[in-house]
């Protein structure tokens, strides 16, 4: 019988309360992370027609290329850190500690469609994910205030109702790891106290 056959035999019973207890840590470990909620936020635009405007003469084409390219500028808005920092304090959170990196990573952006922007984060509480919802919509209007004193584009942003779930942690991948790393220790130890035998 090939040697690690014989190692493995021998050596079972240890390796498996090893992975054992690296199971019950694991699970014991997902059950300390805090609790999260997972937020999901739609950004309608659509630009706004004027009489005189002379990209509406034919088929609104024009209309369409603008706010398509326009939706590019608004999802480029979260990872912008003075855009960043504008949301969190309107939403009275604290930022005195976040560096430049932890505020272009605060959100995740994502262009759906032609006029649609799709804003995901996460929080700790719905109250505070509503919180945060609000705070993005009045810095976003401020955002266009101000945008539309130097462009005569003008163009409307809806937010939807954001979409709150709670994050789920998933329990096979903390046991798994907790089984690869209870099995590693085990065999380390196993090694060593054969080794260790052998040179007596």
């Amino acid at each position: 019988m090939p040697l690690y056959f014989s190692f493995v035999r021998i050596y079972a019973p240890v390796l498996g309360l090893f992975a054992l207890v690296g199971i019950a840590l694991g699970v014991g470990f997902m059950s300390l992370q805090p609790q999260t909620y997972d937020v999901s936020l739609e950004l309608d635009i659509e630009r706004i027609k004027t009489p005189n405007d002379e990209y509406y003469q034919y088929d609104g084409f024009y209309a369409i290329r603008a706010t398509n390219k326009f939706a590019k500028v608004v999802k480029g808005w979260f990872q912008t850190p003075s855009f960043v920092l504008s949301v969190l304090n309107e939403s009275n959170r604290p930022t005195e500690n976040l560096e430049v990196s932890e505020l272009r990573n605060q959100f995740t952006s994502e262009k759906i469609s032609s006029n649609t922007v799709e804003v995901r984060w996460s929080a700790s509480s719905q109250q505070k994910a509503r919180a945060t919802t609000q705070a993005m919509a009045n810095t976003i209007q401020s955002k266009l205030d101000a945008s539309e004193q130097k462009d005569r584009s003008r163009f409307t942003i809806q937010t939807s109702e954001p979409v709150i779930k709670r994050h789920e942690y998933n329990p096979l991948f903390f046991g798994g790891a907790g089984a690869a790393l209870g099995l590693f220790v085990g065999l380390i130890g196993a090694l060593g106290y054969e080794i260790r035998n052998r040179n007596v």
